[in-house]
């Protein structure tokens, strides 16, 4: 086996299965590429293939402050992804 891509599924969404493939992948030398970026931050793979939902949850949050606050949606400035 040359690396894992572990994907949103019943098993990534658990914590101990999650811990145990990473573990296991570090003892065998084999990378792991995940679609959530919250693991290569906290250490557990080496590559993300996805948004950060946090920036997303930012953006969203100004954004709907500045609708709120009166301005028109259609202003919005458009944002392209600045991290590779």
């Amino acid at each position: 086996m040359d690396a894992i891509m572990l994907v949103k599924d019943t098993i990534s969404r658990s914590v101990e299965a999650v811990d145990a493939i990473f573990k296991s992948a570090h003892a065998h030398g084999v990378p792991v590429a995940v679609g959530l970026a919250a693991l290569v931050r906290n250490g557990g793979s080496v590559l993300s293939a996805t948004c950060d939902i946090l920036d997303q949850i930012k953006v969203a949050r100004s954004f709907t402050d500045i609708v709120l606050k009166g301005d028109q949606a259609g202003k919005l400035p458009a944002f392209t992804p600045s991290r590779v």
